[in-house]
């Protein structure tokens, strides 16, 4: 059965929501997907979308490779910080002994 590319034991996830999962069955033009979480529930061909192998292990791993984003992440990972904290700072501590003010 083939319903706009979509096989039984496709993995796919849903465009509109944070779900993910493999294609157990179709009826029609209706998608039964079931979750990692075991859950059942059913999409058009339109709500989802296939996730290759590779693309599933891609976002898990990524290197980056592009030129501006190692520019933009060395960026902002220089920023200072506005209050330093220095070292010789003397940090006051008051002691009330609550239990005899009472």
């Amino acid at each position: 059965m083939l319903t706009k590319g979509f096989e039984i034991g496709n993995k796919v996830a849903v465009l509109d929501d944070a779900l993910d999962g493999k294609v157990i069955n179709i009826i029609g033009d209706e998608i039964l997907v079931e979750t990692t979480d075991g859950m059942v529930f059913k999409f058009k061909a339109s709500e989802i979308v296939k996730i290759e192998v590779d693309q599933h292990e891609l976002s898990k791993f990524t290197d980056i490779n592009n030129p501006l984003l190692k520019d933009k992440i060395a960026q902002a990972s220089s920023t200072k910080t506005a209050f330093k904290k220095h070292k010789n700072e003397v940090i006051l501590e008051v002691d009330l002994h609550i239990n005899k003010l009472t």
